[in-house]
């Protein structure tokens, strides 16, 4: 169901997943009129009772073709002079490197690879047709900068179209952050190791923020550079994110209490009281927050959500 991809993991749809694939059997004439043959095909499959995960499907499904074919597809073949200039569009591509204008292509500037499931009989290098395409898998976009969100649309030979997105952008420099957090982890448990609750906690935050950070990349070009105080914008940025189920609230309120400490933890004023229980609860909430930001950031763009 379209709605799984929407947040598999809470049950409940987010205010947009960054990253999905959606396949929409369409039929030949699917541009003419989006939103009214994605709705034909949904009420075509009517077999057992609505469930409230249908409806959601339904309407995430027609909203994200519309919505992105509204938005970047159908400026650009208007400006290009129309679909008789274009000619019918094959394959488009919507390209958000951070820092620059949309970038469109269309049809033949498009370069994309279909991947066939590991099971399939179709061989490398083999021309996608009507016939094999129930080996296909999913799509990938080619010659696309590895900062840079990206959203595909594939017509398909027998006329059915693929939809494909991944807002992800800046992908690099969470990487960078995750990488340097995964470092103050260690000094963290080191720390612990030793019962040195101060540096323990102190070196907890420091990785706690990496990963928020580099998460805050995802949609932010400007994730480290406010004006506003950055650990006040990383706790209001989390709150947010938590409410709306993209992550457990556990780790909004880890970072509360870190934040709490932090003074106490890296300058001894004042002094530092806490239960050696909690140090260790904090540490390993840490760790799940920076096991889902690797995920979230390194995660492979065609996994469902």
């Amino acid at each position: 169901m379209i709605a799984a991809l929407m947040s598999a993991q809470t049950g409940w749809p987010s205010a947009w997943p960054q990253q999905a694939s959606v396949a929409l059997p369409t039929g030949r004439k699917w541009l003419s009129d989006v939103l009214d043959i994605v709705e034909t095909v949904a009420s075509e499959t009517t077999d057992s009772p609505e469930t409230e995960a249908d409806t959601l499907s339904d309407g995430f499904a027609a909203n994200a073709v519309q919505n992105m074919w509204d938005i970047f597809w159908q400026p650009e073949v208007e400006h290009r002079g129309g679909l008789s200039v274009t000619g019918p569009i094959a394959a488009a591509m919507a390209i958000m490197k951070p820092g620059a204008p949309v970038e469109i292509r269309l049809n033949d500037e498009v370069e994309v690879r279909a991947r066939a499931r590991a099971d399939s009989p179709v061989a490398s290098g083999e021309l996608l047709t009507a016939e094999n395409l129930d080996a296909l898998e999913n799509f990938e976009p080619r010659n696309v900068h590895p900062d840079a969100g990206w959203a595909l649309l594939v017509v398909l030979p027998n006329g059915s179209a693929y939809l494909q997105f991944d807002f992800r952008r800046n992908r690099s420099q969470g990487n960078r952050r995750l990488a340097l957090a995964a470092e103050y982890l260690q000094v963290a448990r080191l720390a612990q190791n030793g019962r040195m609750w101060g540096p323990t906690l102190d070196a907890a935050h420091t990785a706690a923020e990496l990963g928020i950070t580099a998460m805050m990349f995802l949609s932010d070009d400007e994730a480290v550079t406010s004006k506003r105080n950055r650990h006040g914008r990383r706790l209001h940025w989390l709150n947010n994110f938590t409410q709306l189920r993209n992550a457990p609230r556990d780790f909004h309120a880890t970072l509360v209490r870190l934040s709490q400490v932090r003074a106490s933890a890296r300058y001894g004023d004042p002094e530092l009281s806490i239960a050696e229980g909690e140090v260790h609860q904090l540490l390993d909430h840490v760790t799940d927050l920076l096991d889902h930001a690797r995920q979230r950031v390194s995660g492979p763009a065609d996994r469902s959500l």
